[in-house]
């Protein structure tokens, strides 16, 4: 990933809600398994794994809109 995907990531990490950032941050950056996670937050392992697959997928949506949203700037800048 380039570096600004990765401020973009942890931007938009940055901004999640506290309970939803420290899932990610637990998974992620301490590399605690989602059973871990369960154990750690006191919840069921398989709603740690549902609420990690959502949140993946609301980051990923949320990069390509700010990625669609650059390109859309820089073509605008070439033209």
């Amino acid at each position: 990933m380039s570096a600004l995907g990765l401020s973009t990531l942890r931007d938009l990490i940055s901004s999640l809600p506290t309970g939803e950032r420290r899932l990610v941050l637990l998974k992620y950056a301490d590399g605690f398994d989602d059973a871990e996670i369960a154990q750690i937050l006191g919840m069921d392992a398989e709603q740690v794994t549902s609420r990690i697959e959502a949140l993946e997928h609301v980051l990923f949506e949320q990069m390509q809109t700010r990625f669609e949203a650059e390109l859309g700037a820089d073509r605008a800048l070439a033209a």
